[in-house]
């Protein structure tokens, strides 16, 4: 994917969105493409038809690929095995190349620290600015 590309992340949480991967991830998700809060609810919950009151307590926030490149992550399409047409993107941070043992950052990823998630916090917020200049120029 191009550096120009949006990408979207989801929240459940009134607006508190994750800057890691949860305990359980190698890598921090996000989807393809500027999504709506509902694009990203049905997607995520696979229905089609959300219920409104789900859909109301969601948001979505977009980074640019270009700018997490730009910061050091890497950004990888990773449609899955089942649904080939997913549009799951995979955020990784690697520290250094003997991190990946076996060349797979996406199996074995390292080194995502509290200052690594405030980086990641900092694309999202450089990424608004920069679409709200962008927007202010149109």
């Amino acid at each position: 994917m191009n550096d120009e590309v949006l990408l979207s992340q989801l929240t459940d949480k009134d607006g508190t969105f994750r800057n890691a991967p949860r305990g359980w991830e190698a890598d921090f998700s996000l989807l393809l493409g500027p999504m709506s809060v509902r694009e990203a609810v049905a997607f995520v919950l696979a229905d089609a038809e959300p219920l409104e009151e789900i859909v109301d307590r969601n948001d979505v926030r977009h980074v640019r690929a270009g700018t997490l490149r730009a910061h050091g992550f890497m950004v990888v399409h990773t449609p899955g095995r089942k649904v080939r047409s997913s549009p799951h993107v995979s955020v990784l941070w690697i520290e250094d190349e003997e991190s990946a043992p076996g060349g797979d950052p996406v199996e074995s990823p390292r080194g995502w620290t509290d200052d690594v998630s405030a980086l990641i916090a900092e694309c999202f917020n450089s990424s608004i600015q920069e679409m709200s200049e962008t927007d202010d120029k149109s």
